[in-house]
C-alpha cells in the first residue's frame, strides 16, 4: 500500500462545483496541456468528489496513512450523492497517478445501496483505488471493502428545504410521487406541482415503490439510511463518522476548512458553480410550503441541524477571524480566474457546444458557461477543464484510466 491518505467525499447537494488550481495572483498554474478540447469522451455517469491530505502532514496529526482522495500524494474518493460534485478530483487525476474507483452500473434513483462487487476492476499497475468518482447510496461496510482503512470521509449538506425543491425540480418526471403531483397540478390554476405535492404528500407517495426513495428525506436516503425506522440517534452516529461535513450555504468557509484538513494550497480551491438551474426552473417557496417541506423531511432537518452545529464548532476551533481572512483570499482568487476564463455564465443549453453542455433533466433546464476565445492553448485547456460538466469529465477520467468508453447502463 502506498504511504498516503485516503478520503471519501459524500456529497448531498444540488449544485456541483468545478475547480482547478491557479496561484493567488490569478496566473494559470495547471501544467497540463489543452488536449482535453480534442479528447474523445464516451459514456455517461454522475460523479461527486473530494480529497485526502499528504502523508507527512497526516502523520504529524497522528493519522494513519493510506491513499484515496485527492491531490499530489494522496487519493481522492468521491461518493456521489444528489448533485454536488465538488470536483476536487480534477487536479488529482491530472497531477498524480491516482486510481479512480468507478461503479460499473448505477441508477441515481435506485433504492439499492452500494456493493463492492459493482466496482470496475483495478487499472493495470494499481494496488488500490484512490478516488471514488461515481454516484452511489452510502454503504459504509461495503465501501470499506474497496477503500484503504485510513480513508478520510468528507461530505456536504445543503439546507433541506432548498434540497427538496431542487430534487423535485430535477426529478419531477422520474419519481412516481412527483409525477402524480405534476398531473394533479395540471388541473389546478396557478399552483406549482411542488405546492400541490406538499399540500398532501401522503396521497402521492407510496414508500413501497423503490423509485420513490428521493421523495422524502433525500439526503438521508443518499446516506443509505432506513427511512422507515430512522431516528436522530442514527443520524448522529452517521454524521460523526465523517471527518468534515461541509455546508453548502457556507461553501467558501467549508472549502477553507477542507483545505486545512487536507493540507491543500488555498489557491487550489478556486471554483465555478456547475449544474445550476435556470431561474425559470426554480420554484419560489412561500412560508407555508417551506414549513410543509420541513415537516415532510424531518430526518433531513435533524441531520442538517446536527451537522451545522458540528460545522460551527470547527469554525470556532479554526478561528473565526482567521477563517474570514482566508475566505476573502479564496473569493478574490476565484473572481480573478473567472474573469480570465468565463465569457458568459448561465448560458442556455441550446447555445452550448456538446463538450460543455450539462446533462438536461426532463423537468429542469441546466445552464453552463462559454469560455473566452482570446486565450492561449494552455489557458484554454485550463479554462475548459474548469467549466467542463461532470458527465463529460467523468467519462474523460474513465477513458484516461481504462483506455475505453464507459459501459452503457443496461436498459433492462
Amino acid at each position: 500500500m502506498r504511504d498516503e491518505t485516503s478520503l471519501v467525499a459524500l456529497e448531498v447537494v444540488e449544485i456541483p462545483y468545478g475547480r482547478t488550481s491557479a496561484d493567488p495572483g490569478g496566473h494559470f498554474s495547471d501544467n497540463t496541456s489543452g488536449d482535453i478540447l480534442s479528447e474523445t469522451f464516451g459514456g455517461e455517469a454522475h460523479s461527486t468528489c473530494s480529497f485526502p491530505e499528504n502523508t507527512q502532514d497526516r502523520k504529524q496529526h497522528g493519522a494513519k496513512s493510506a491513499v484515496p482522495h485527492g491531490r499530489d500524494a494522496w487519493s481522492h474518493v468521491c461518493l456521489p450523492l444528489l448533485h454536488l460534485p465538488v470536483q476536487l478530483s480534477r487536479q488529482v487525476s491530472q497531477r498524480s497517478s491516482a486510481s479512480c474507483f468507478f461503479v460499473s452500473v448505477f441508477d441515481v434513483l435506485s433504492s439499492l445501496r452500494f456493493e463492492a462487487d459493482l466496482v470496475d476492476e483495478l487499472p493495470e499497475g494499481s494496488s488500490q483505488f484512490d478516488i471514488l468518482c461515481s454516484h452511489m447510496r452510502l454503504n459504509t461496510e461495503e465501501l470499506k471493502k474497496v477503500m484503504p482503512p485510513n480513508t478520510v470521509y468528507v461530505t456536504i449538506l445543503r439546507d433541506p428545504v432548498q434540497t427538496f425543491e431542487s430534487v423535485f425540480s430535477y426529478y419531477t418526471f422520474s419519481v412516481p410521487a412527483f409525477s402524480l403531483a405534476k398531473k394533479a397540478a395540471e388541473t389546478t390554476a396557478n399552483r406549482s406541482a411542488l405546492s400541490v405535492f406538499m399540500e398532501s404528500p401522503e396521497s402521492f407517495w407510496d414508500p413501497k415503490l423503490p423509485e420513490n426513495g428521493l421523495a422524502r428525506n433525500p439526503m438521508s436516503f443518499d446516506f443509505g439510511l432506513d427511512l422507515q425506522h430512522g431516528n436522530a440517534a442514527n443520524l448522529t452516529a452517521l454524521a460523526e463518522a465523517f471527518h468534515l461535513i461541509m455546508i453548502a450555504e457556507r461553501f467558501d468557509e467549508s472549502l477553507v476548512l477542507l483545505q486545512a484538513l487536507l493540507k491543500l494550497k488555498l489557491e487550489e480551491l478556486v471554483y465555478v458553480h456547475l449544474n445550476a438551474r435556470s431561474a425559470r426552473s426554480i420554484t419560489p417557496l412561500d412560508e407555508t410550503t417551506r414549513a410543509r417541506i420541513g415537516a415532510w423531511n424531518l430526518l433531513d432537518i435533524q441531520l442538517y441541524d446536527f451537522s451545522l452545529k458540528l460545522f460551527q464548532k470547527k469554525v470556532e476551533q479554526y478561528g473565526a477571524e482567521r477563517l474570514k481572512r482566508e475566505v476573502d483570499l479564496l473569493r478574490a482568487s476565484s473572481s480573478r480566474i473567472r474573469q480570465k476564463c468565463v465569457a458568459r455564465r448561465d448560458v442556455s443549453p441550446e447555445e452550448l457546444e456538446e463538450l460543455v453542455r450539462p446533462w438536461q433533466s426532463d423537468s429542469a433546464t441546466i445552464v453552463g458557461y462559454n469560455v473566452r476565445d482570446n486565450l492561449t492553448k494552455e489557458e484554454q485547456g485550463f479554462c475548459m477543464r474548469l467549466v467542463l460538466p461532470e458527465l463529460q469529465y467523468h467519462a474523460h477520467l474513465y477513458f484516461k484510466q481504462y483506455g475505453r468508453a464507459m459501459r452503457p447502463v443496461p436498459t433492462e
